[in-house]
């Protein structure tokens, strides 16, 4: 019980770093995959921390800055060993949505080893926020996996 709680604390944590644009701070698995997946030019597919915090500084908060990332909800399940974390969260910019996402991932000792994202799809995303006057980012990016 203890253990979850300081896993959902230290993920917090971890997107408030990925905000706030500290991505050297971010424990990540020199070994990591991290996806953006779309048909847009920030999609990529790379492997490697470095290369990771790369895309991050040059390419995504580069070209959406001031970009914050909202935690809905956290989900922990397991031991130090093989703990899976499940997050719902949300993004905005200059106090407008960005887009949604749910981030799936296995951290084993401190360190996150696998990541998967499943975000709304655009025309459902789209139908549900037209009556707040909500509208999803340009270019149908709307899945974004990282580490936390």
């Amino acid at each position: 019980m203890i253990y979850r709680w300081l896993v959902r604390k230290q993920a917090a944590a971890g997107w408030q770093r990925l905000s706030e644009q500290r991505f050297d701070e971010t424990p990540l698995a020199d070994d990591m995959h991290f996806v953006f997946l779309g048909d847009h030019p920030l999609s990529t597919d790379i492997r490697a921390a470095d290369a990771v915090r790369e895309w991050l500084r040059d390419q995504l908060l580069r070209r959406l800055p001031n970009l914050r990332f909202v935690v809905d909800e956290t989900l922990v399940e397991g031991g130090p060993w093989s703990t899976r974390v499940a997050t719902r969260y949300h993004t905005e910019q200059d106090g407008r949505l960005v887009y949604r996402g749910v981030y799936f991932g296995r951290v084993v000792w401190g360190r996150s080893s696998k990541k998967s994202s499943f975000p709304t799809r655009r025309h459902s995303w789209t139908r549900s926020n037209k009556r707040r006057n909500l509208k999803p980012m340009s270019g149908d990016v709307v899945e974004f996996r990282f580490n936390v």
